[in-house]
């Protein structure tokens, strides 16, 4: 049997199809890790926004604030103005794309994840405007993320039919054709090893596809590690620090602060920039 296998081709696409279950597995752990990480930012950016906007207001309680400060605080309001409209859009995320995006990245990952997608896994709408906030236009391995990664693995899937119960079905049926002597049997092996030969090639091909997927999504995992890492040390260190400074500072009068005072709302405004330009990070 093992002999036949070799014959026909049938021990290979057995070999091939358990890689392509590998790199499918691999994919799939990927994808989920994305998914979580990207929502997981997506709702630490919200909160980020809302500690900002109370900062706004408990800047208008302090008078006579110079021009500069203003036009600062201004400034990263408006810079974070597409992230608030992206959760204003939550749950009409074409509505977002059209609005907000000029690449064409947005709009490709909102419509592969829209009832007529022919997506394998359609996302919550939550976790495709994560994503669709997260990646950036030159995300190209993210991209497949959504589509092609996925039917990819489908498609790899589905040239085995049973998977490798239908390679053992195969050298089943040429064990059989033995019965009906040497030339039945050598015309049997050839037939069995040329169709195998094409689905090992076809095999390959989905092997390729969805490993070249894993190698350009997995460094953007790390690059999402690390800013969803930097976005939390900032929010604990930084930014509730600023609020609370601003909340507290007395007298409520620019014009009655010391030095001290004036160089913190020089370094809060600093921490809002900062922090506006990691809530417009993406990977």
């Amino acid at each position: 049997m093992n002999l036949f296998g070799t014959l026909t081709g049938a021990n290979e696409k057995e070999q091939q199809y358990k890689e392509l279950k590998e790199v499918c597995s691999r994919y799939t752990n990927n994808q989920e890790q994305l998914k979580r990480m990207a929502v997981e930012l997506y709702n630490s950016r919200k909160d980020y926004v809302d500690i900002i906007l109370e900062i706004e207001k408990k800047l208008k309680l302090v008078d006579n604030l110079p021009q500069w400060c203003v036009d600062d605080i201004s400034d990263s309001l408006k810079r974070m103005r597409d992230f608030q409209l992206a959760v204003k859009c939550e749950n009409n995320p074409e509505r977002f794309a059209g609005m907000t995006d000029k690449t064409g990245r947005t709009s490709k990952i909102v419509a592969a994840n829209t009832p007529s997608s022919s997506t394998i896994v359609a996302l919550s709408p939550q976790t495709s405007m994560s994503i669709a906030t997260v990646i950036g236009s030159g995300s190209t391995g993210t991209t497949a993320f959504v589509n092609s990664g996925a039917d990819a693995t489908n498609a790899g899937l589905a040239w085995l039919g049973g998977g490798i119960g239908a390679a053992g079905g195969i050298i089943a049926t040429g064990a059989l054709a033995l019965g009906f002597g040497v030339v039945g049997a050598a015309a049997g092996v050839f037939a069995f090893r040329f169709k195998n030969k094409e689905q090992i090639e076809k095999i390959k091909s989905q092997v390729d596809e969805i490993r070249h997927d894993n190698q350009s999504i997995e460094p953007k995992l790390m690059h999402l590690s690390a800013l969803i890492t930097r976005s939390y040390s900032n929010e604990i260190n930084k930014l509730k620090p600023a609020l609370k400074w601003i909340a507290d500072v007395a007298p409520k009068d620019y014009n009655k602060w010391d030095d001290v005072q004036k160089h913190e709302l020089e370094d809060l405004l600093n921490v809002v920039s900062n922090t506006v330009q990691l809530i417009n990070e993406r990977i």
